[in-house]
Formats: structure tokens, C-alpha cells, sequence
């Protein structure tokens, strides 16, 4: 965590007396909630007040407008002391916020900001996201883009978790890395096998690589198809083809084969670079393994069993009856 922190105690700029807000960006399960609370431990010693909410989405979603009025009133209980406060609808949890916070210091609020002109002086308030289109809406300039760990970090987590060690016992070496490779660095994939792998004998370690390996954890699947729900239908197409098909492929070639079947590359690009789902390096189209992973997998799950009924295939041995929607062969 020490490196996030530095990165977002630079990105706060703590010594201004301005109020600053900065985002923590990245896909479901890199980390952004553990970066997002680790700095606010590093400095809510600064802070006449401070709150952390988490779960903001999830309560949203669960409880509609009740959820945001539950999180607006535990937000004013935490900085103001007043556990007996009740707003009655939100319209007038965001007046009292923004009245009772201006003359407040304060550090840390997800999702519930309106603006800079609500809080005090020095205040700094971190918003994390999947959508880095959300940012540039609420008009915050500052951004922290959360990256998959390195392969040393990986091994270090994965191993901390499993052995309560940096580094595996020599028996388990090979497979611990093997392990790793196969998270691809992605935070919630180490921590999800590796808490089913603690305890458990080199067998075990085997089979559940070969498992997954074919079949996709149903946790770590769970969780990054979250994002893809969140698109709609235009969006979820162009997200699959170039999941199945064309990671790695030139622009200029993705776009032309798309434009042909009716999808046009520039209107879907612009949404998944925001939601973090694609990248683009030297004219190419990229996306994190797991994320490709993801999106076919859910083309897998339209017919387990008959790879004939699925809408999408790329693999050679499937390829061996007529299809619904598109194919690649070398």
C-alpha cells in the first residue's frame, strides 16, 4: 500500500488549503475501496472531521433513494456527532450536507459530493469509480488510475495469504507462480484462490489450476460481470466481438469489420475506455486477460454444452457447425 499512498498523498496536494477531490479508478476487484481507505488512515489525523462510506453503490442499488438516505444520514451521524438526525428524503440531505460540511475540514466521501462549494477549506474527498466518465462530469481533474499488480507483488500477496509468508515453501514454488500467472495480477482472483487453496495439499493445487484454467472461478466471474451489465446492448455486442476476437488487432481493421455487421467501433469505444473494460496502446486494441476472460465466458454460458448454440466462436474445435453471429480462423 505504501506506493498507492505516496501516489494519492501527491495527487491530495496536503499541503493546499484548496478543497481538492481526487478519483481512484479501476475495474471491479483491482483494489480501489483498500487504496481508497489506506490513505484516508494515512491522513484523517489532519482532519477536524472525517467519514469513510462504503458499499455506496450496492446500497444504492439494494434500497434506491431509502439506501441514499440511510448513507446521507450515516454521513452527517459521523462528521457532525448527531446520531438522532433524520432528513426525510434526500433533496434535503443535500442542503443540510452542504450546509453543516462548508465550514468543516473534511476528508473522505464516496459518491455523495455536489461539488468543491460544499465543504471547507482544505478539505480533500476521494470518489472511487469504474467509470471514469463519472469524473469528468462531477468535474474532477484528478485521477489515480488503479493498475493490475506486478508479478512480484502478486507472488508476495498470494503467498501472505496462503503461507502468512512473502514467499511459498519450496515445494510449493512452481504452483504458487503458476497460480499467479494465471490471476493475471488481478487483486480479487489472488485473494479468492488463495483463501481456497490455504491448507490444502499439492494434489489439490493441481487439479484447482486445471479447473480453472477451464473453467472460470464463479466469485471472480460474479464480480467483473457486474461491469458488463452495466452496458447496453450496443455496447455488451462490441464488447464480446473484440473480447472473442480482436484483442490485440489494429483499430483501423476492428472498425472496418464492425462498421460491415452495423457496430460502429467509435460510438462503444468511448464507453468501455471509460468503464475500464478496453485500452488502446500504438493503435491496438487492448484489454486485461481476466476482463477477456469474462466476456467469453459469458459467451460459453449461452449453451455449455452445444458450443453450436453460443453466438460467438474462436477456438478451431468448436468451430464445426454453422454459427450465429461471427467466427475467426487462422
Amino acid at each position: 500500500m505504501d506506493s498507492h499512498v505516496y501516489c494519492m498523498h501527491a495527487l491530495l496536494d496536503m499541503e493546499s488549503n484548496e478543497v481538492r477531490m481526487v478519483g481512484i479508478c479501476g475495474f471491479r476487484g483491482i483494489g480501489k475501496m483498500i487504496i481508497a481507505k489506506a490513505t484516508y488512515n494515512a491522513f484523517v489525523h489532519k482532519f477536524e472531521c472525517c467519514s469513510f462510506l462504503s458499499n455506496v453503490i450496492e446500497t444504492h442499488e439494494k434500497f434506491a433513494e431509502a439506501g441514499l438516505l440511510q448513507l446521507q444520514e450515516a454521513l452527517i451521524s459521523e462528521v457532525m456527532w448527531d446520531d438522532g438526525l433524520k432528513l426525510h428524503n434526500v433533496h434535503r440531505g443535500m442542503s443540510t450536507i452542504k450546509s453543516r460540511l462548508h465550514k468543516k475540514k473534511f476528508i473522505q466521501l464516496k459518491r455523495l459530493a455536489g461539488g468543491c462549494d460544499w465543504f471547507g477549506c482544505g478539505s480533500r474527498i476521494i470518489i472511487t469509480t469504474r467509470d471514469e466518465h463519472l469524473l469528468a462530469e462531477h468535474g474532477i481533474k484528478s485521477m489515480y488510475r488503479v493498475q493490475q499488480l506486478d508479478r512480484l507483488t502478486a507472488s508476495v500477496l498470494f503467498s501472505s495469504i496462503v503461507f502468512q509468508n512473502s514467499s511459498p515453501p519450496l515445494d510449493y514454488e512452481e504452483l504458487s507462480y503458476s497460480v499467479v500467472d494465471h490471476t493475471k495480477g488481478l487483486p480479487i482472483a489472488i485473494k479468492l484462490l488463495g483463501s481456497f487453496l490455504q491448507g490444502r495439499k499439492l494434489r489439490e493445487w493441481e487439479s484447482t489450476l486445471d479447473k480453472s484454467k477451464r473453467v472460470f472461478n464463479g466469485e471472480i466471474f460474479s464480480g467483473l460481470r457486474m461491469i458488463f451489465d452495466d452496458l447496453d446492448e450496443y455496447e455488451k455486442d462490441i464488447f464480446l466481438d473484440i473480447a472473442c476476437f480482436f484483442k490485440g488487432e489494429s483499430i483501423s481493421k476492428v472498425r472496418e469489420i464492425l462498421e460491415s455487421c452495423d457496430l460502429y467501433l467509435d460510438v462503444g469505444i468511448v464507453v468501455l475506455k471509460d468503464k475500464l473494460l478496453l485500452s488502446s496502446e500504438y493503435g491496438n486494441l487492448e484489454m486485461h486477460d481476466m476482463i477477456q476472460e469474462m466476456g467469453r465466458e459469458i459467451v460459453r454460458r449461452e449453451s455449455p454444452k452445444e458450443p453450436r448454440e453460443c453466438s460467438r466462436l474462436w477456438s478451431y474445435e468448436d468451430v464445426l457447425h454453422v454459427l450465429i453471429e461471427g467466427m475467426v480462423m487462422n
